[in-house]
């Protein structure tokens, strides 16, 4: 008798690769606009999980495209693409105790008709950085300015350097890599649920005794990314989507599958099964041990 053939549960594998996707890319992105993301990726051959495309809601409009990560892999791809400069900063300026370039200009190359064009981008600080006190607290920019400016001038100029590339996509060049200026505006209070407290949305804040729990859970167990209340700040605790990605990347550098963290549909969570994950990695070896006694 012939032994039974075991039978892959599609649906099952596609859920757990949406939520995978959900997770790092969009939290209130449907299932519909996960699967074109996939979709897409897929037949550009570029890395969702690599971070090589975006997806973003804000209200009702939906964008997509490759992150500048994915800019320099379609334009290496075409065999023209022959180098970036080094970024031109040009002014500082200090903004909420943050010091930033005024701007910051990328200059690259492209072969057309077999001849060595320069194409050039400036992107300008009033124009990139969050205004909202609270959204720009949160975003990259003001952590490391500097990284995030040079990374808008070298997607304007890569979207402009290769036209046809962009052509594709729904975004355009004010959109490369920059979710937290088409994530939804952050809750005027420091809530983490507003029915259930056991229940919290990716979008929604931790309360202060929540982030401290968890702050003190990371430590245990090397999770890099979550952080102390900020007392001088209003909101001072982190969003559930931050330390979903802190936990992600933990899971990733220890190299082991994503964490099943019981997100559902909507966005929500428990906050205790983000304790059980962060319970169950498993510590890090001491160097000691490693190199043996």
């Amino acid at each position: 008798m012939a032994a039974p053939v075991a039978i892959r549960d599609d649906a099952a594998a596609d859920e757990r690769k949406r939520a995978l996707i959900r997770q790092m890319i969009g939290p209130n992105l449907n299932d519909d606009e996960i699967d074109l993301l996939i979709g897409i990726a897929g037949h550009l051959g570029l890395d969702l999980v690599k971070g090589q495309m975006f997806g973003s809601k804000w209200g009702d409009r939906f964008t997509y495209g490759p992150t500048v990560k994915g800019l320099r892999v379609l334009a290496f791809r075409t065999g023209e693409y022959v180098g970036l400069d080094e970024i031109e900063y040009r002014g500082e300026r200090t903004d909420r105790g943050i010091t930033h370039p005024i701007s910051a200009t990328a200059h690259g190359y492209r072969l057309v008709g077999g001849v060595s064009r320069q194409f050039s981008y400036t992107a300008f600080w009033d124009e990139c950085a969050p205004r909202d006190p609270r959204r720009f607290a949160a975003s990259p920019y003001s952590s490391k300015p500097f990284t995030m400016m040079a990374v808008r001038a070298e997607g304007g100029m890569l979207s402009r350097a290769f036209p046809d590339v962009m052509a594709s996509f729904s975004g355009d060049v004010d959109d490369v890599e920059a979710p937290d200026e088409t994530a939804p505006a952050p809750s005027a209070e420091p809530v983490v649920a507003t029915i259930d407290r056991n229940i919290a949305k990716l979008s929604d804040r931790l309360t202060r005794d929540q982030q401290e729990a968890m702050m003190s859970a990371a430590i245990e167990f090397g999770v890099e990314g979550i952080y102390p209340v900020d007392p001088e700040q209003n909101p001072g605790t982190q969003r559930w989507s931050e330390i979903v990605s802190a936990i992600n990347t933990a899971y990733r550098a220890r190299d082991l599958p994503a964490a099943d963290m019981k997100i559902q549909r909507d966005g929500r969570l428990n906050p205790g099964e983000i304790f059980n994950v962060i319970m169950a990695l498993p510590t890090e070896p001491d160097d000691e041990q490693e190199g043996g006694a």
